[in-house]
């Protein structure tokens, strides 16, 4: 079952189970950001590290008179780097990252961008979109997004090399068009039907790799070089060895019983014939080159290579390299089908997606789900009649929870109870056809991605309705402090902060009485009691002080979202060293004005704290807030008006919550309907 996600903290909200943000510094808006991510502490250090890149931009003395010209040579010249690194692997120079790169840059990039500074004057969002209105009538929507990406990257190079400022790289989203390529990307699939027509095609030498590459879904690049002592007959394993890989890394997968047979008999060839040969998967003794021309010629002996025609009926032509007319062929199915056949049989034979990745090589989950296409044949794969995602639906269910818990024993409900083998394996399980369970998935999955999309949403607009209070904080601070006048926070009423007694004292802690205030404790509200209380003896022997009621504190650092929340003492009360403590001056300014435009701040506290030298605040920094004090009968009014903005921003996230519940509770009757007949 999937995971519940959390509620995040202000300025973060959930999209397809990945966390975004929004940066707000100097008036300005920045994002939204994707980071990467599903967890709250990663997502939060990633949103801290955009704002430390974001003011040190401001700052930054960026190299100049650079042309985008120049950030295509440092990028293709790091991609030949990284490929001189990269082994044997990387030693077929049209095959590279590096060759492809250049290419695409030198026909379609250089010519329209090269001579262009990066700068927000040159890289307007207008030029973008008119270079891909020119492209789009060219190429593919595929190969303009791949252009627009190597641009990018481009940039990004340069920002790493201190070229360019990281403020003038565009935003790229509306020019590059994800879903168009989705939906363009090539799903095909080989059935066994046409796996038997190409096997009994192909050339002697080719049908080892046309086996192995269709069984097994190693890459046909890596299955080159692959030796003969890395097929171990014993393990049922090939080693893919590090370097000779994609991705650089070592892989293991795995030989089945349809594989082996027809692995040993090539073997025993080899060995027979080219004892010397090293290479698994040879051409008469030397290692395996292009199998383009074998490989269309296989497909059109067994009608899956067709002419094209014009609307006529006319065979359609082009002009080759060589500037001879010729005519066009189309493939019915490309030899990488192979491994997108592969990858889609383990998914839906219920292999888990960790285990998937692990065999395929894939690195990333929206990866390997994009390969796993389920599309044009699923019903012919070579597959058990049950489908894995189908169980893990029926499974997800809590009346088949509930039947499973009543099947097992030992221990507890919540404590140690197992479900054995042999009772799982007694419960019954509804079974239609293959393509019935493929379409229950489907449309469950269809209606899981709606209401995911319905509750990131509704999230999303939870995190802006609690910006709204912030917002209206920081314009009032705005607009009194352009009325003036301001003085320093220190000069308006003593800053000073508490301290920590000596934990291993219990006479310092056991039968406290008075109040001790962690930084944890502090959230924006009021303080009438805490966590922990101390004795007079530890206020007498530490630097922990009592501060009277209306005191206001500030957290000056703290764990995730704490550093820049504050309190109001209702009581008396001490606090550690890390809470900064505001006095009252009653006849000066009411305290909860006081706290209202510390809140007001918080944001910007926050970014400047991780992005500065100094990684906390101390009781000098809070001293130097500018702080303006109109008439105390001026601070009533804004601090009533502020807490009317408070109470509707908590009515409304109160609503937004419960909506958050209901749209959760959708997914138990979606899935009690798919498996009853409803669907």
């Amino acid at each position: 079952m999937a995971t519940k996600k959390t509620k995040l903290p202000t300025g973060f909200w959930w999209k397809r189970k990945t966390i975004y943000y929004r940066i707000w510094h100097h008036e300005k808006e920045y994002g939204p950001y994707c980071a990467h991510t599903s967890n709250i502490k990663e997502a939060q250090r990633h949103k801290a590290e955009r704002s430390a890149e974001i003011v040190r931009g401001e700052k930054l003395d960026t190299e100049r008179g650079v042309r985008i010209d120049d950030l295509f040579d440092d990028y293709v010249e790091h991609l030949k780097r990284k490929e001189r690194d990269g082994g044997a692997y990387a030693a077929h120079t049209k095959d590279t990252p590096s060759y492809k790169a250049s290419s695409r840059i030198d026909k379609n990039l250089r010519p329209f961008f090269g001579n262009l500074k990066p700068e927000p004057d040159s890289l307007i969002p207008q030029l973008l979109t008119r270079y891909k209105d020119m492209r789009r009538k060219q190429a593919s929507v595929s190969t303009v997004n791949t252009e627009f990406r190597l641009l990018r990257a481009a940039l990004r190079r340069g920002v790493k090399n201190k070229k360019v400022n990281p403020l003038h790289v565009p935003d790229f989203s509306s020019v590059i068009n994800e879903k168009a390529e989705k939906a363009a990307a090539r799903t095909g699939l080989i059935t066994p039907e046409q796996y038997d027509l190409i096997m009994g095609a192909l050339a002697d030498h080719l049908k080892p790799v046309f086996m192995a590459v269709y069984f097994s879904g190693v890459r046909q690049k890596e299955i080159k070089f692959v030796r003969r002592n890395q097929v171990n007959f014993e393990t049922h394993m090939i080693d893919l060895l590090a370097g000779e890989t994609k991705d650089g890394d070592l892989r293991v997968v795995p030989m089945d019983d349809q594989t082996e047979p027809i692995m040993k008999a090539w073997e025993a060839k080899t060995a027979q014939e080219y004892p010397k040969c090293e290479w698994f998967f040879h051409y008469n003794g030397e290692q395996i080159g292009s199998w383009v021309t074998a490989w269309n010629a296989a497909l059109r002996r067994v009608g899956l290579r067709v002419k094209v025609l014009n609307p006529d009926g006319t065979p359609k032509m082009k002009t080759a390299t060589s500037g001879k007319r010729v005519q066009v062929w189309k493939n019915l199915v490309r030899f990488h089908d192979t491994r997108r056949t592969n990858i889609t049989s383990m998914d839906l034979i219920g292999l888990s997606e960790k285990d998937n990745m692990r065999v395929s090589g894939h690195k990333t989950v929206p990866q390997n789900r994009r390969e796993a296409a389920q599309a044009d044949h699923p019903a012919a794969l070579p597959m058990a009649g049950l489908g894995g995602r189908y169980l893990h639906y029926y499974f997800s269910r809590e009346f088949i929870w509930n039947e499973a818990l009543g099947l097992s024993s030992g221990g507890t409900p919540t404590s140690r109870n197992r479900l054995k083998e042999d009772r799982l394996l007694s419960m019954c399980v509804p079974l239609p056809p293959l393509e019935e369970q493929m379409r229950i998935v489907e449309r469950v999955e269809t209606l899981k991605s709606r209401v995911d999309e319905a509750v990131v949403l509704n999230e999303r607009s939870v995190g802006l309705s609690e910006v709204l209070f912030y917002s209206e904080a920081k314009r009032i601070r705005k607009e009194l402090l352009s009325k003036g006048p301001s003085r320093p926070m220190s000069e308006i009423t003593k800053v000073c902060s508490g301290g920590t007694p000596d934990r291993s004292n219990p006479a310092f802690w056991q039968n406290g009485t008075i109040p001790w205030v962690k930084t944890g404790e502090l959230c924006d509200g009021e303080i009438s009691s805490t966590e922990e209380k101390i004795t007079h003896e530890a206020m007498n022997n530490s630097s922990a002080k009592l501060f009277p009621p209306e005191t206001v504190l500030i957290a000056m650092y703290g764990q995730g979202q704490t550093r820049g929340r504050t309190a109001l003492l209702k009581v008396a009360a001490t606090t550690n060293q890390a809470c900064a403590a505001m006095l009252p001056q009653p006849s000066v300014f009411v305290s909860k004005y006081l706290q209202y435009w510390l809140r007001g701040l918080y944001h910007e506290m926050r970014i400047e704290t991780r992005a500065g030298a100094q990684p906390n605040w101390n009781a000098g920094m809070i001293g130097r807030i500018p702080f303006v004090t109109p008439s105390l009968a001026d601070q009533r009014k804004i601090v009533e008006h502020l807490d009317a903005v408070e109470q509707n921003v908590s009515r409304l996230r109160k609503r937004q919550d419960e909506t958050t519940a209901e749209l959760r509770a959708l997914m138990p009757s979606v899935l009690n309907d798919a498996f009853s007949g409803n669907f």
